[in-house]
């Protein structure tokens, strides 16, 4: 049987392929610099919510932040040399860390306080699954939040 790897605070909401998928957080602030907002609760994502997304103009990953089980080597973002999540590592690299540790519901079984602890939590607001991708702003911030998908 496989290790319990914690809960992927990085999963897409509409991705069919992973368990225990659950909303933690919405997606405020801009998008060149987004602002995680955290649910007192984990929200489970049904199937209904699959459907409404579907037809919406806009990606569930744009506007809310999901976790499901970790995947571990079926994760493009997994290092099997390491058996680490590496997506953290490069957010380490490319997010300046927030001014306080969040109120987080997915902390106790988060894959990224697993490894980092408190240094993934400050970084954690900063992150926006889809939003990041598309940001317009300061080409030094686009490069450096590029890093993290790269």
């Amino acid at each position: 049987m496989a290790a319990d790897l914690g809960l992927c605070p990085s999963a897409r909401p509409d991705d069919l392929n992973m368990a225990d998928k659950a909303i933690f957080g919405i997606v405020g602030g801009t998008a060149e610099v987004p602002q995680v907002q955290y649910l007192p609760d984990l929200v489970p994502i049904t199937d209904e919510m699959i459907e409404v997304w579907r037809e919406s103009p806009v990606a569930p990953g744009e506007i809310m932040r999901a976790t499901g089980r970790c995947k571990g080597e079926g994760c493009r973002q997994w290092n099997e040399s390491t058996e680490r999540w590496s997506l953290i590592d490069r957010w380490l690299i490319a997010i300046e860390p927030g001014p306080s540790l969040p109120d987080c519901a997915l902390r106790p079984a988060c894959r990224a306080w697993q490894q980092h602890k408190a240094e993934a939590c400050w970084r954690c607001p900063n992150f926006a699954s889809q939003t990041i991708t598309g940001l317009a702003g300061d080409p030094l911030q686009r490069i450096n939040l590029e890093k993290v998908y790269v």
